[in-house]
């Protein structure tokens, strides 16, 4: 499929591909941005982060939690 010659052009995408590549920029890495903490949560399972609290399943009472944020 790709070495079918387009009317358009009379190139195969391979070749237009091969042309074009010297064009394209690298790839990016990719980085993390967030900011992790761990926290435990209280008798009530909420987790106090940022000024809020939010819940916790009560499965995971009394475990230490891995928090992420991304500001």
């Amino acid at each position: 499929m790709n070495n079918v010659t387009k009317q358009r052009t009379a190139k195969g995408a391979d070749t237009v591909f091969a042309q074009e590549k010297k064009f394209l920029q690298p790839t990016r890495i990719m980085m993390d941005v967030g900011v992790t903490k761990t926290s435990k949560d209280d008798k009530y399972s909420l987790i106090y982060v940022k000024s809020n609290y939010y819940s916790v399943p009560d499965y995971l009472f009394g475990n230490e939690l891995m928090l992420k944020s991304i500001q």
